[in-house]
């Protein structure tokens, strides 16, 4: 505040003029502020964030695999790809296909488990667009058995389970048009985990999501039970097929 040191001379602000005690005067320091406009901005890009993760999380929703922070983890990485977006301005920008390619390909839907902890072997594929072929080996190159993986305790069984997710991102559809699951054999410590080939139709607009997992069993009477609620299942997003 502005304040009198005589009859004729202030020291202090007034009007956006600083006057200091020898009656030097300058303009005083406008203080920063956010605009409307960037708050905007950075809510509608949220909001497409939400949404296009959302349709990607329903897709993969179908594995039963992934932990309490899924929903924030995959909003996180989605921003990621919309602030790679260098075609549309700022507030309009999007997940694009290219850049979903860039940021989902090794995405864990269990970040409580990673999977090449669990499944130390080795993940040959080939992502096309109609057909995808998943072969996994030990690390000897042999077929993978139960007894190549860290299974937890109680642990009598395991699979594999390949999916293809056909999904259009675009924020004006948001659809999954589609998702192909294959299952290998529930397999005891001795029998081979093998995959069949995921065979889908082309995509034009969509996005193929290739998917990975690993899920543990125990068998009880006859039936199979998923060991601890699943909590040591995994699954990784292997790669992103784009017309």
């Amino acid at each position: 505040m502005a304040k009198v040191t005589s009859l004729i001379k202030y020291q202090g602000t007034l009007d956006g003029v600083t006057i200091d005690k020898d009656g030097n005067a300058k303009m005083a320091a406008k203080s920063r502020t956010i605009t409307s406009n960037r708050t905007k901005e950075n809510n509608s890009e949220f909001a497409v964030a939400a949404k296009q993760g959302k349709v990607i999380r329903d897709a993969l929703r179908v594995l039963d695999i992934g932990d309490r922070f899924l929903s924030s983890r995959m909003l996180k990485v989605v921003r990621s790809g919309i602030a790679l977006d260098d075609t549309n301005e700022r507030g309009k920008r999007i997940l694009s296909n290219n850049e979903a390619k860039t940021v989902l390909k090794g995405f864990e839907l269990n970040g409580n488990a990673n999977f090449l902890a669990v499944a130390p072997i080795k993940v040959n594929f080939n992502a096309g667009a109609t057909e995808t072929t998943i072969d996994i080996k030990n690390l000897l190159d042999g077929d993978v058995t139960l007894k190549d993986l860290n299974a937890p305790d109680g642990t009598t069984h395991a699979a594999a389970i390949g999916m293809a997710a056909i999904i259009d991102i675009s924020p004006e559809v948001l659809q999954v048009k589609d998702i192909i699951v294959v299952q290998s054999d529930v397999a005891t410590g001795t029998e081979p985990i093998v995959l069949a080939p995921l065979v889908y139709e082309a995509p034009t607009t969509e996005i193929v999501i290739i998917t990975l997992a690993i899920k543990f069993y125990q068998q009880v009477s006859g039936e199979f039970y998923d060991l601890q609620n699943g909590a040591y299942d995994v699954a990784r997003i292997l790669d992103i097929y784009t017309a």
